[in-house]
């Protein structure tokens, strides 16, 4: 029985699909079936029940996914205390937006090259939604996500720090034009701009439930960068994450809208896979990063 070997099962029991979980790992079905059979083998029972529709654990396979998963954490556990930090090696990918790189990665990252000189990074910025996707299908190590309420246990969430949120126009005179406060706005006649993700949606609608608001929606946008542009460009208001405004190309295009009250702020913070969380790279990634916070 080889750490290889136990890392595909906790893989297989987690997705309960042959072929989604070859692809994650990069290996063909055949093999990934190959891994169970020997598995099952030395344990001498079928940790799987497979029919054409379905892949279920069974009984004995829930007690070996409890050792797997035990024996894995000792096993990084153990990697990290035989490890010296200055000699670690491998590959780390990273996903974050724009402007979480623009925040926090262009010192971490060169005091990480610094300091890990052996580890190769990688970086792709996109949409804060896709981050908990990206995590779970081990596209990325480590994502710069936003906590969910009941973040599920497959994910280690550390957070970072709480990002404001702020009410938005343009600053050129349009003809539905909205004043300096809430009370104010004709939010009848005023197109908003609503965020995509969510997370996000949920957040800003539960702000509008308390002020009692139904919101015109002119826009649903992927992307609270892609929110400012469209609000500079006269499209209408939104509430944005406050830094995502001021490091935006168009922020002199657009003005805050002094309101009473705001949409809870974001928790930011680093997300992995918790199983993953001891690798000697990750961990050394989130140690850094909580030191300069």
């Amino acid at each position: 029985m080889i750490i290889r070997d136990i890392k595909a099962f906790i893989q297989l029991a987690e997705k309960l699909h042959y072929a989604s979980t070859a692809d994650i790992l990069h290996i063909s079905t055949s093999t990934l079936t190959r891994i169970v059979q020997r598995l099952e083998e030395s344990v001498g029972t079928p940790l799987f029940q497979r029919d054409t529709r379905d892949v279920k654990l069974t009984r004995e396979g829930k007690l070996f996914l409890d050792f797997a998963v035990t024996t894995l954490d000792n096993w990084q556990k153990m990697k990290v205390e035989c490890t010296d930090q200055h000699h670690i090696k491998g590959e780390l990918s990273l996903f974050c937006t724009v402007t979480a790189a623009h925040l926090f990665l262009s010192s971490l990252i060169h005091q990480f090259r610094q300091d890990f000189p052996l580890v190769k990074l990688s970086l792709e910025t996109g949409d804060v939604e896709d981050a908990y996707k990206k995590v779970a299908n081990q596209e990325a190590n480590i994502a710069f996500a936003i906590r969910e309420d009941g973040l599920n246990k497959k994910f280690y969430f550390q957070s970072i720090t709480n990002i404001p949120l702020v009410l938005v126009a343009p600053k050129q005179p349009q003809k539905w034009s909205s004043r300096s406060h809430s009370s104010m706005i004709k939010w009848e006649e005023t197109p908003f701009i609503m965020p995509e993700s969510k997370h996000a949606r949920k957040n800003v609608q539960q702000w509008f439930d308390f002020i009692g608001v139904k919101p015109k929606v002119y826009a649903k946008v992927s992307g609270h960068e892609a929110m400012v542009s469209l609000v500079a460009l006269g499209c209408g208001i939104s509430i944005v994450p406050l830094p995502v405004w001021q490091n935006s190309p168009v922020k002199d295009h657009v003005i805050e809208l002094q309101v009473p009250t705001l949409p809870k702020p974001f928790e930011l913070g680093l997300l992995c896979l918790d199983k993953q969380k001891r690798l000697p790279a990750i961990n050394a990634f989130y140690q850094l990063m909580v030191e300069r916070v």
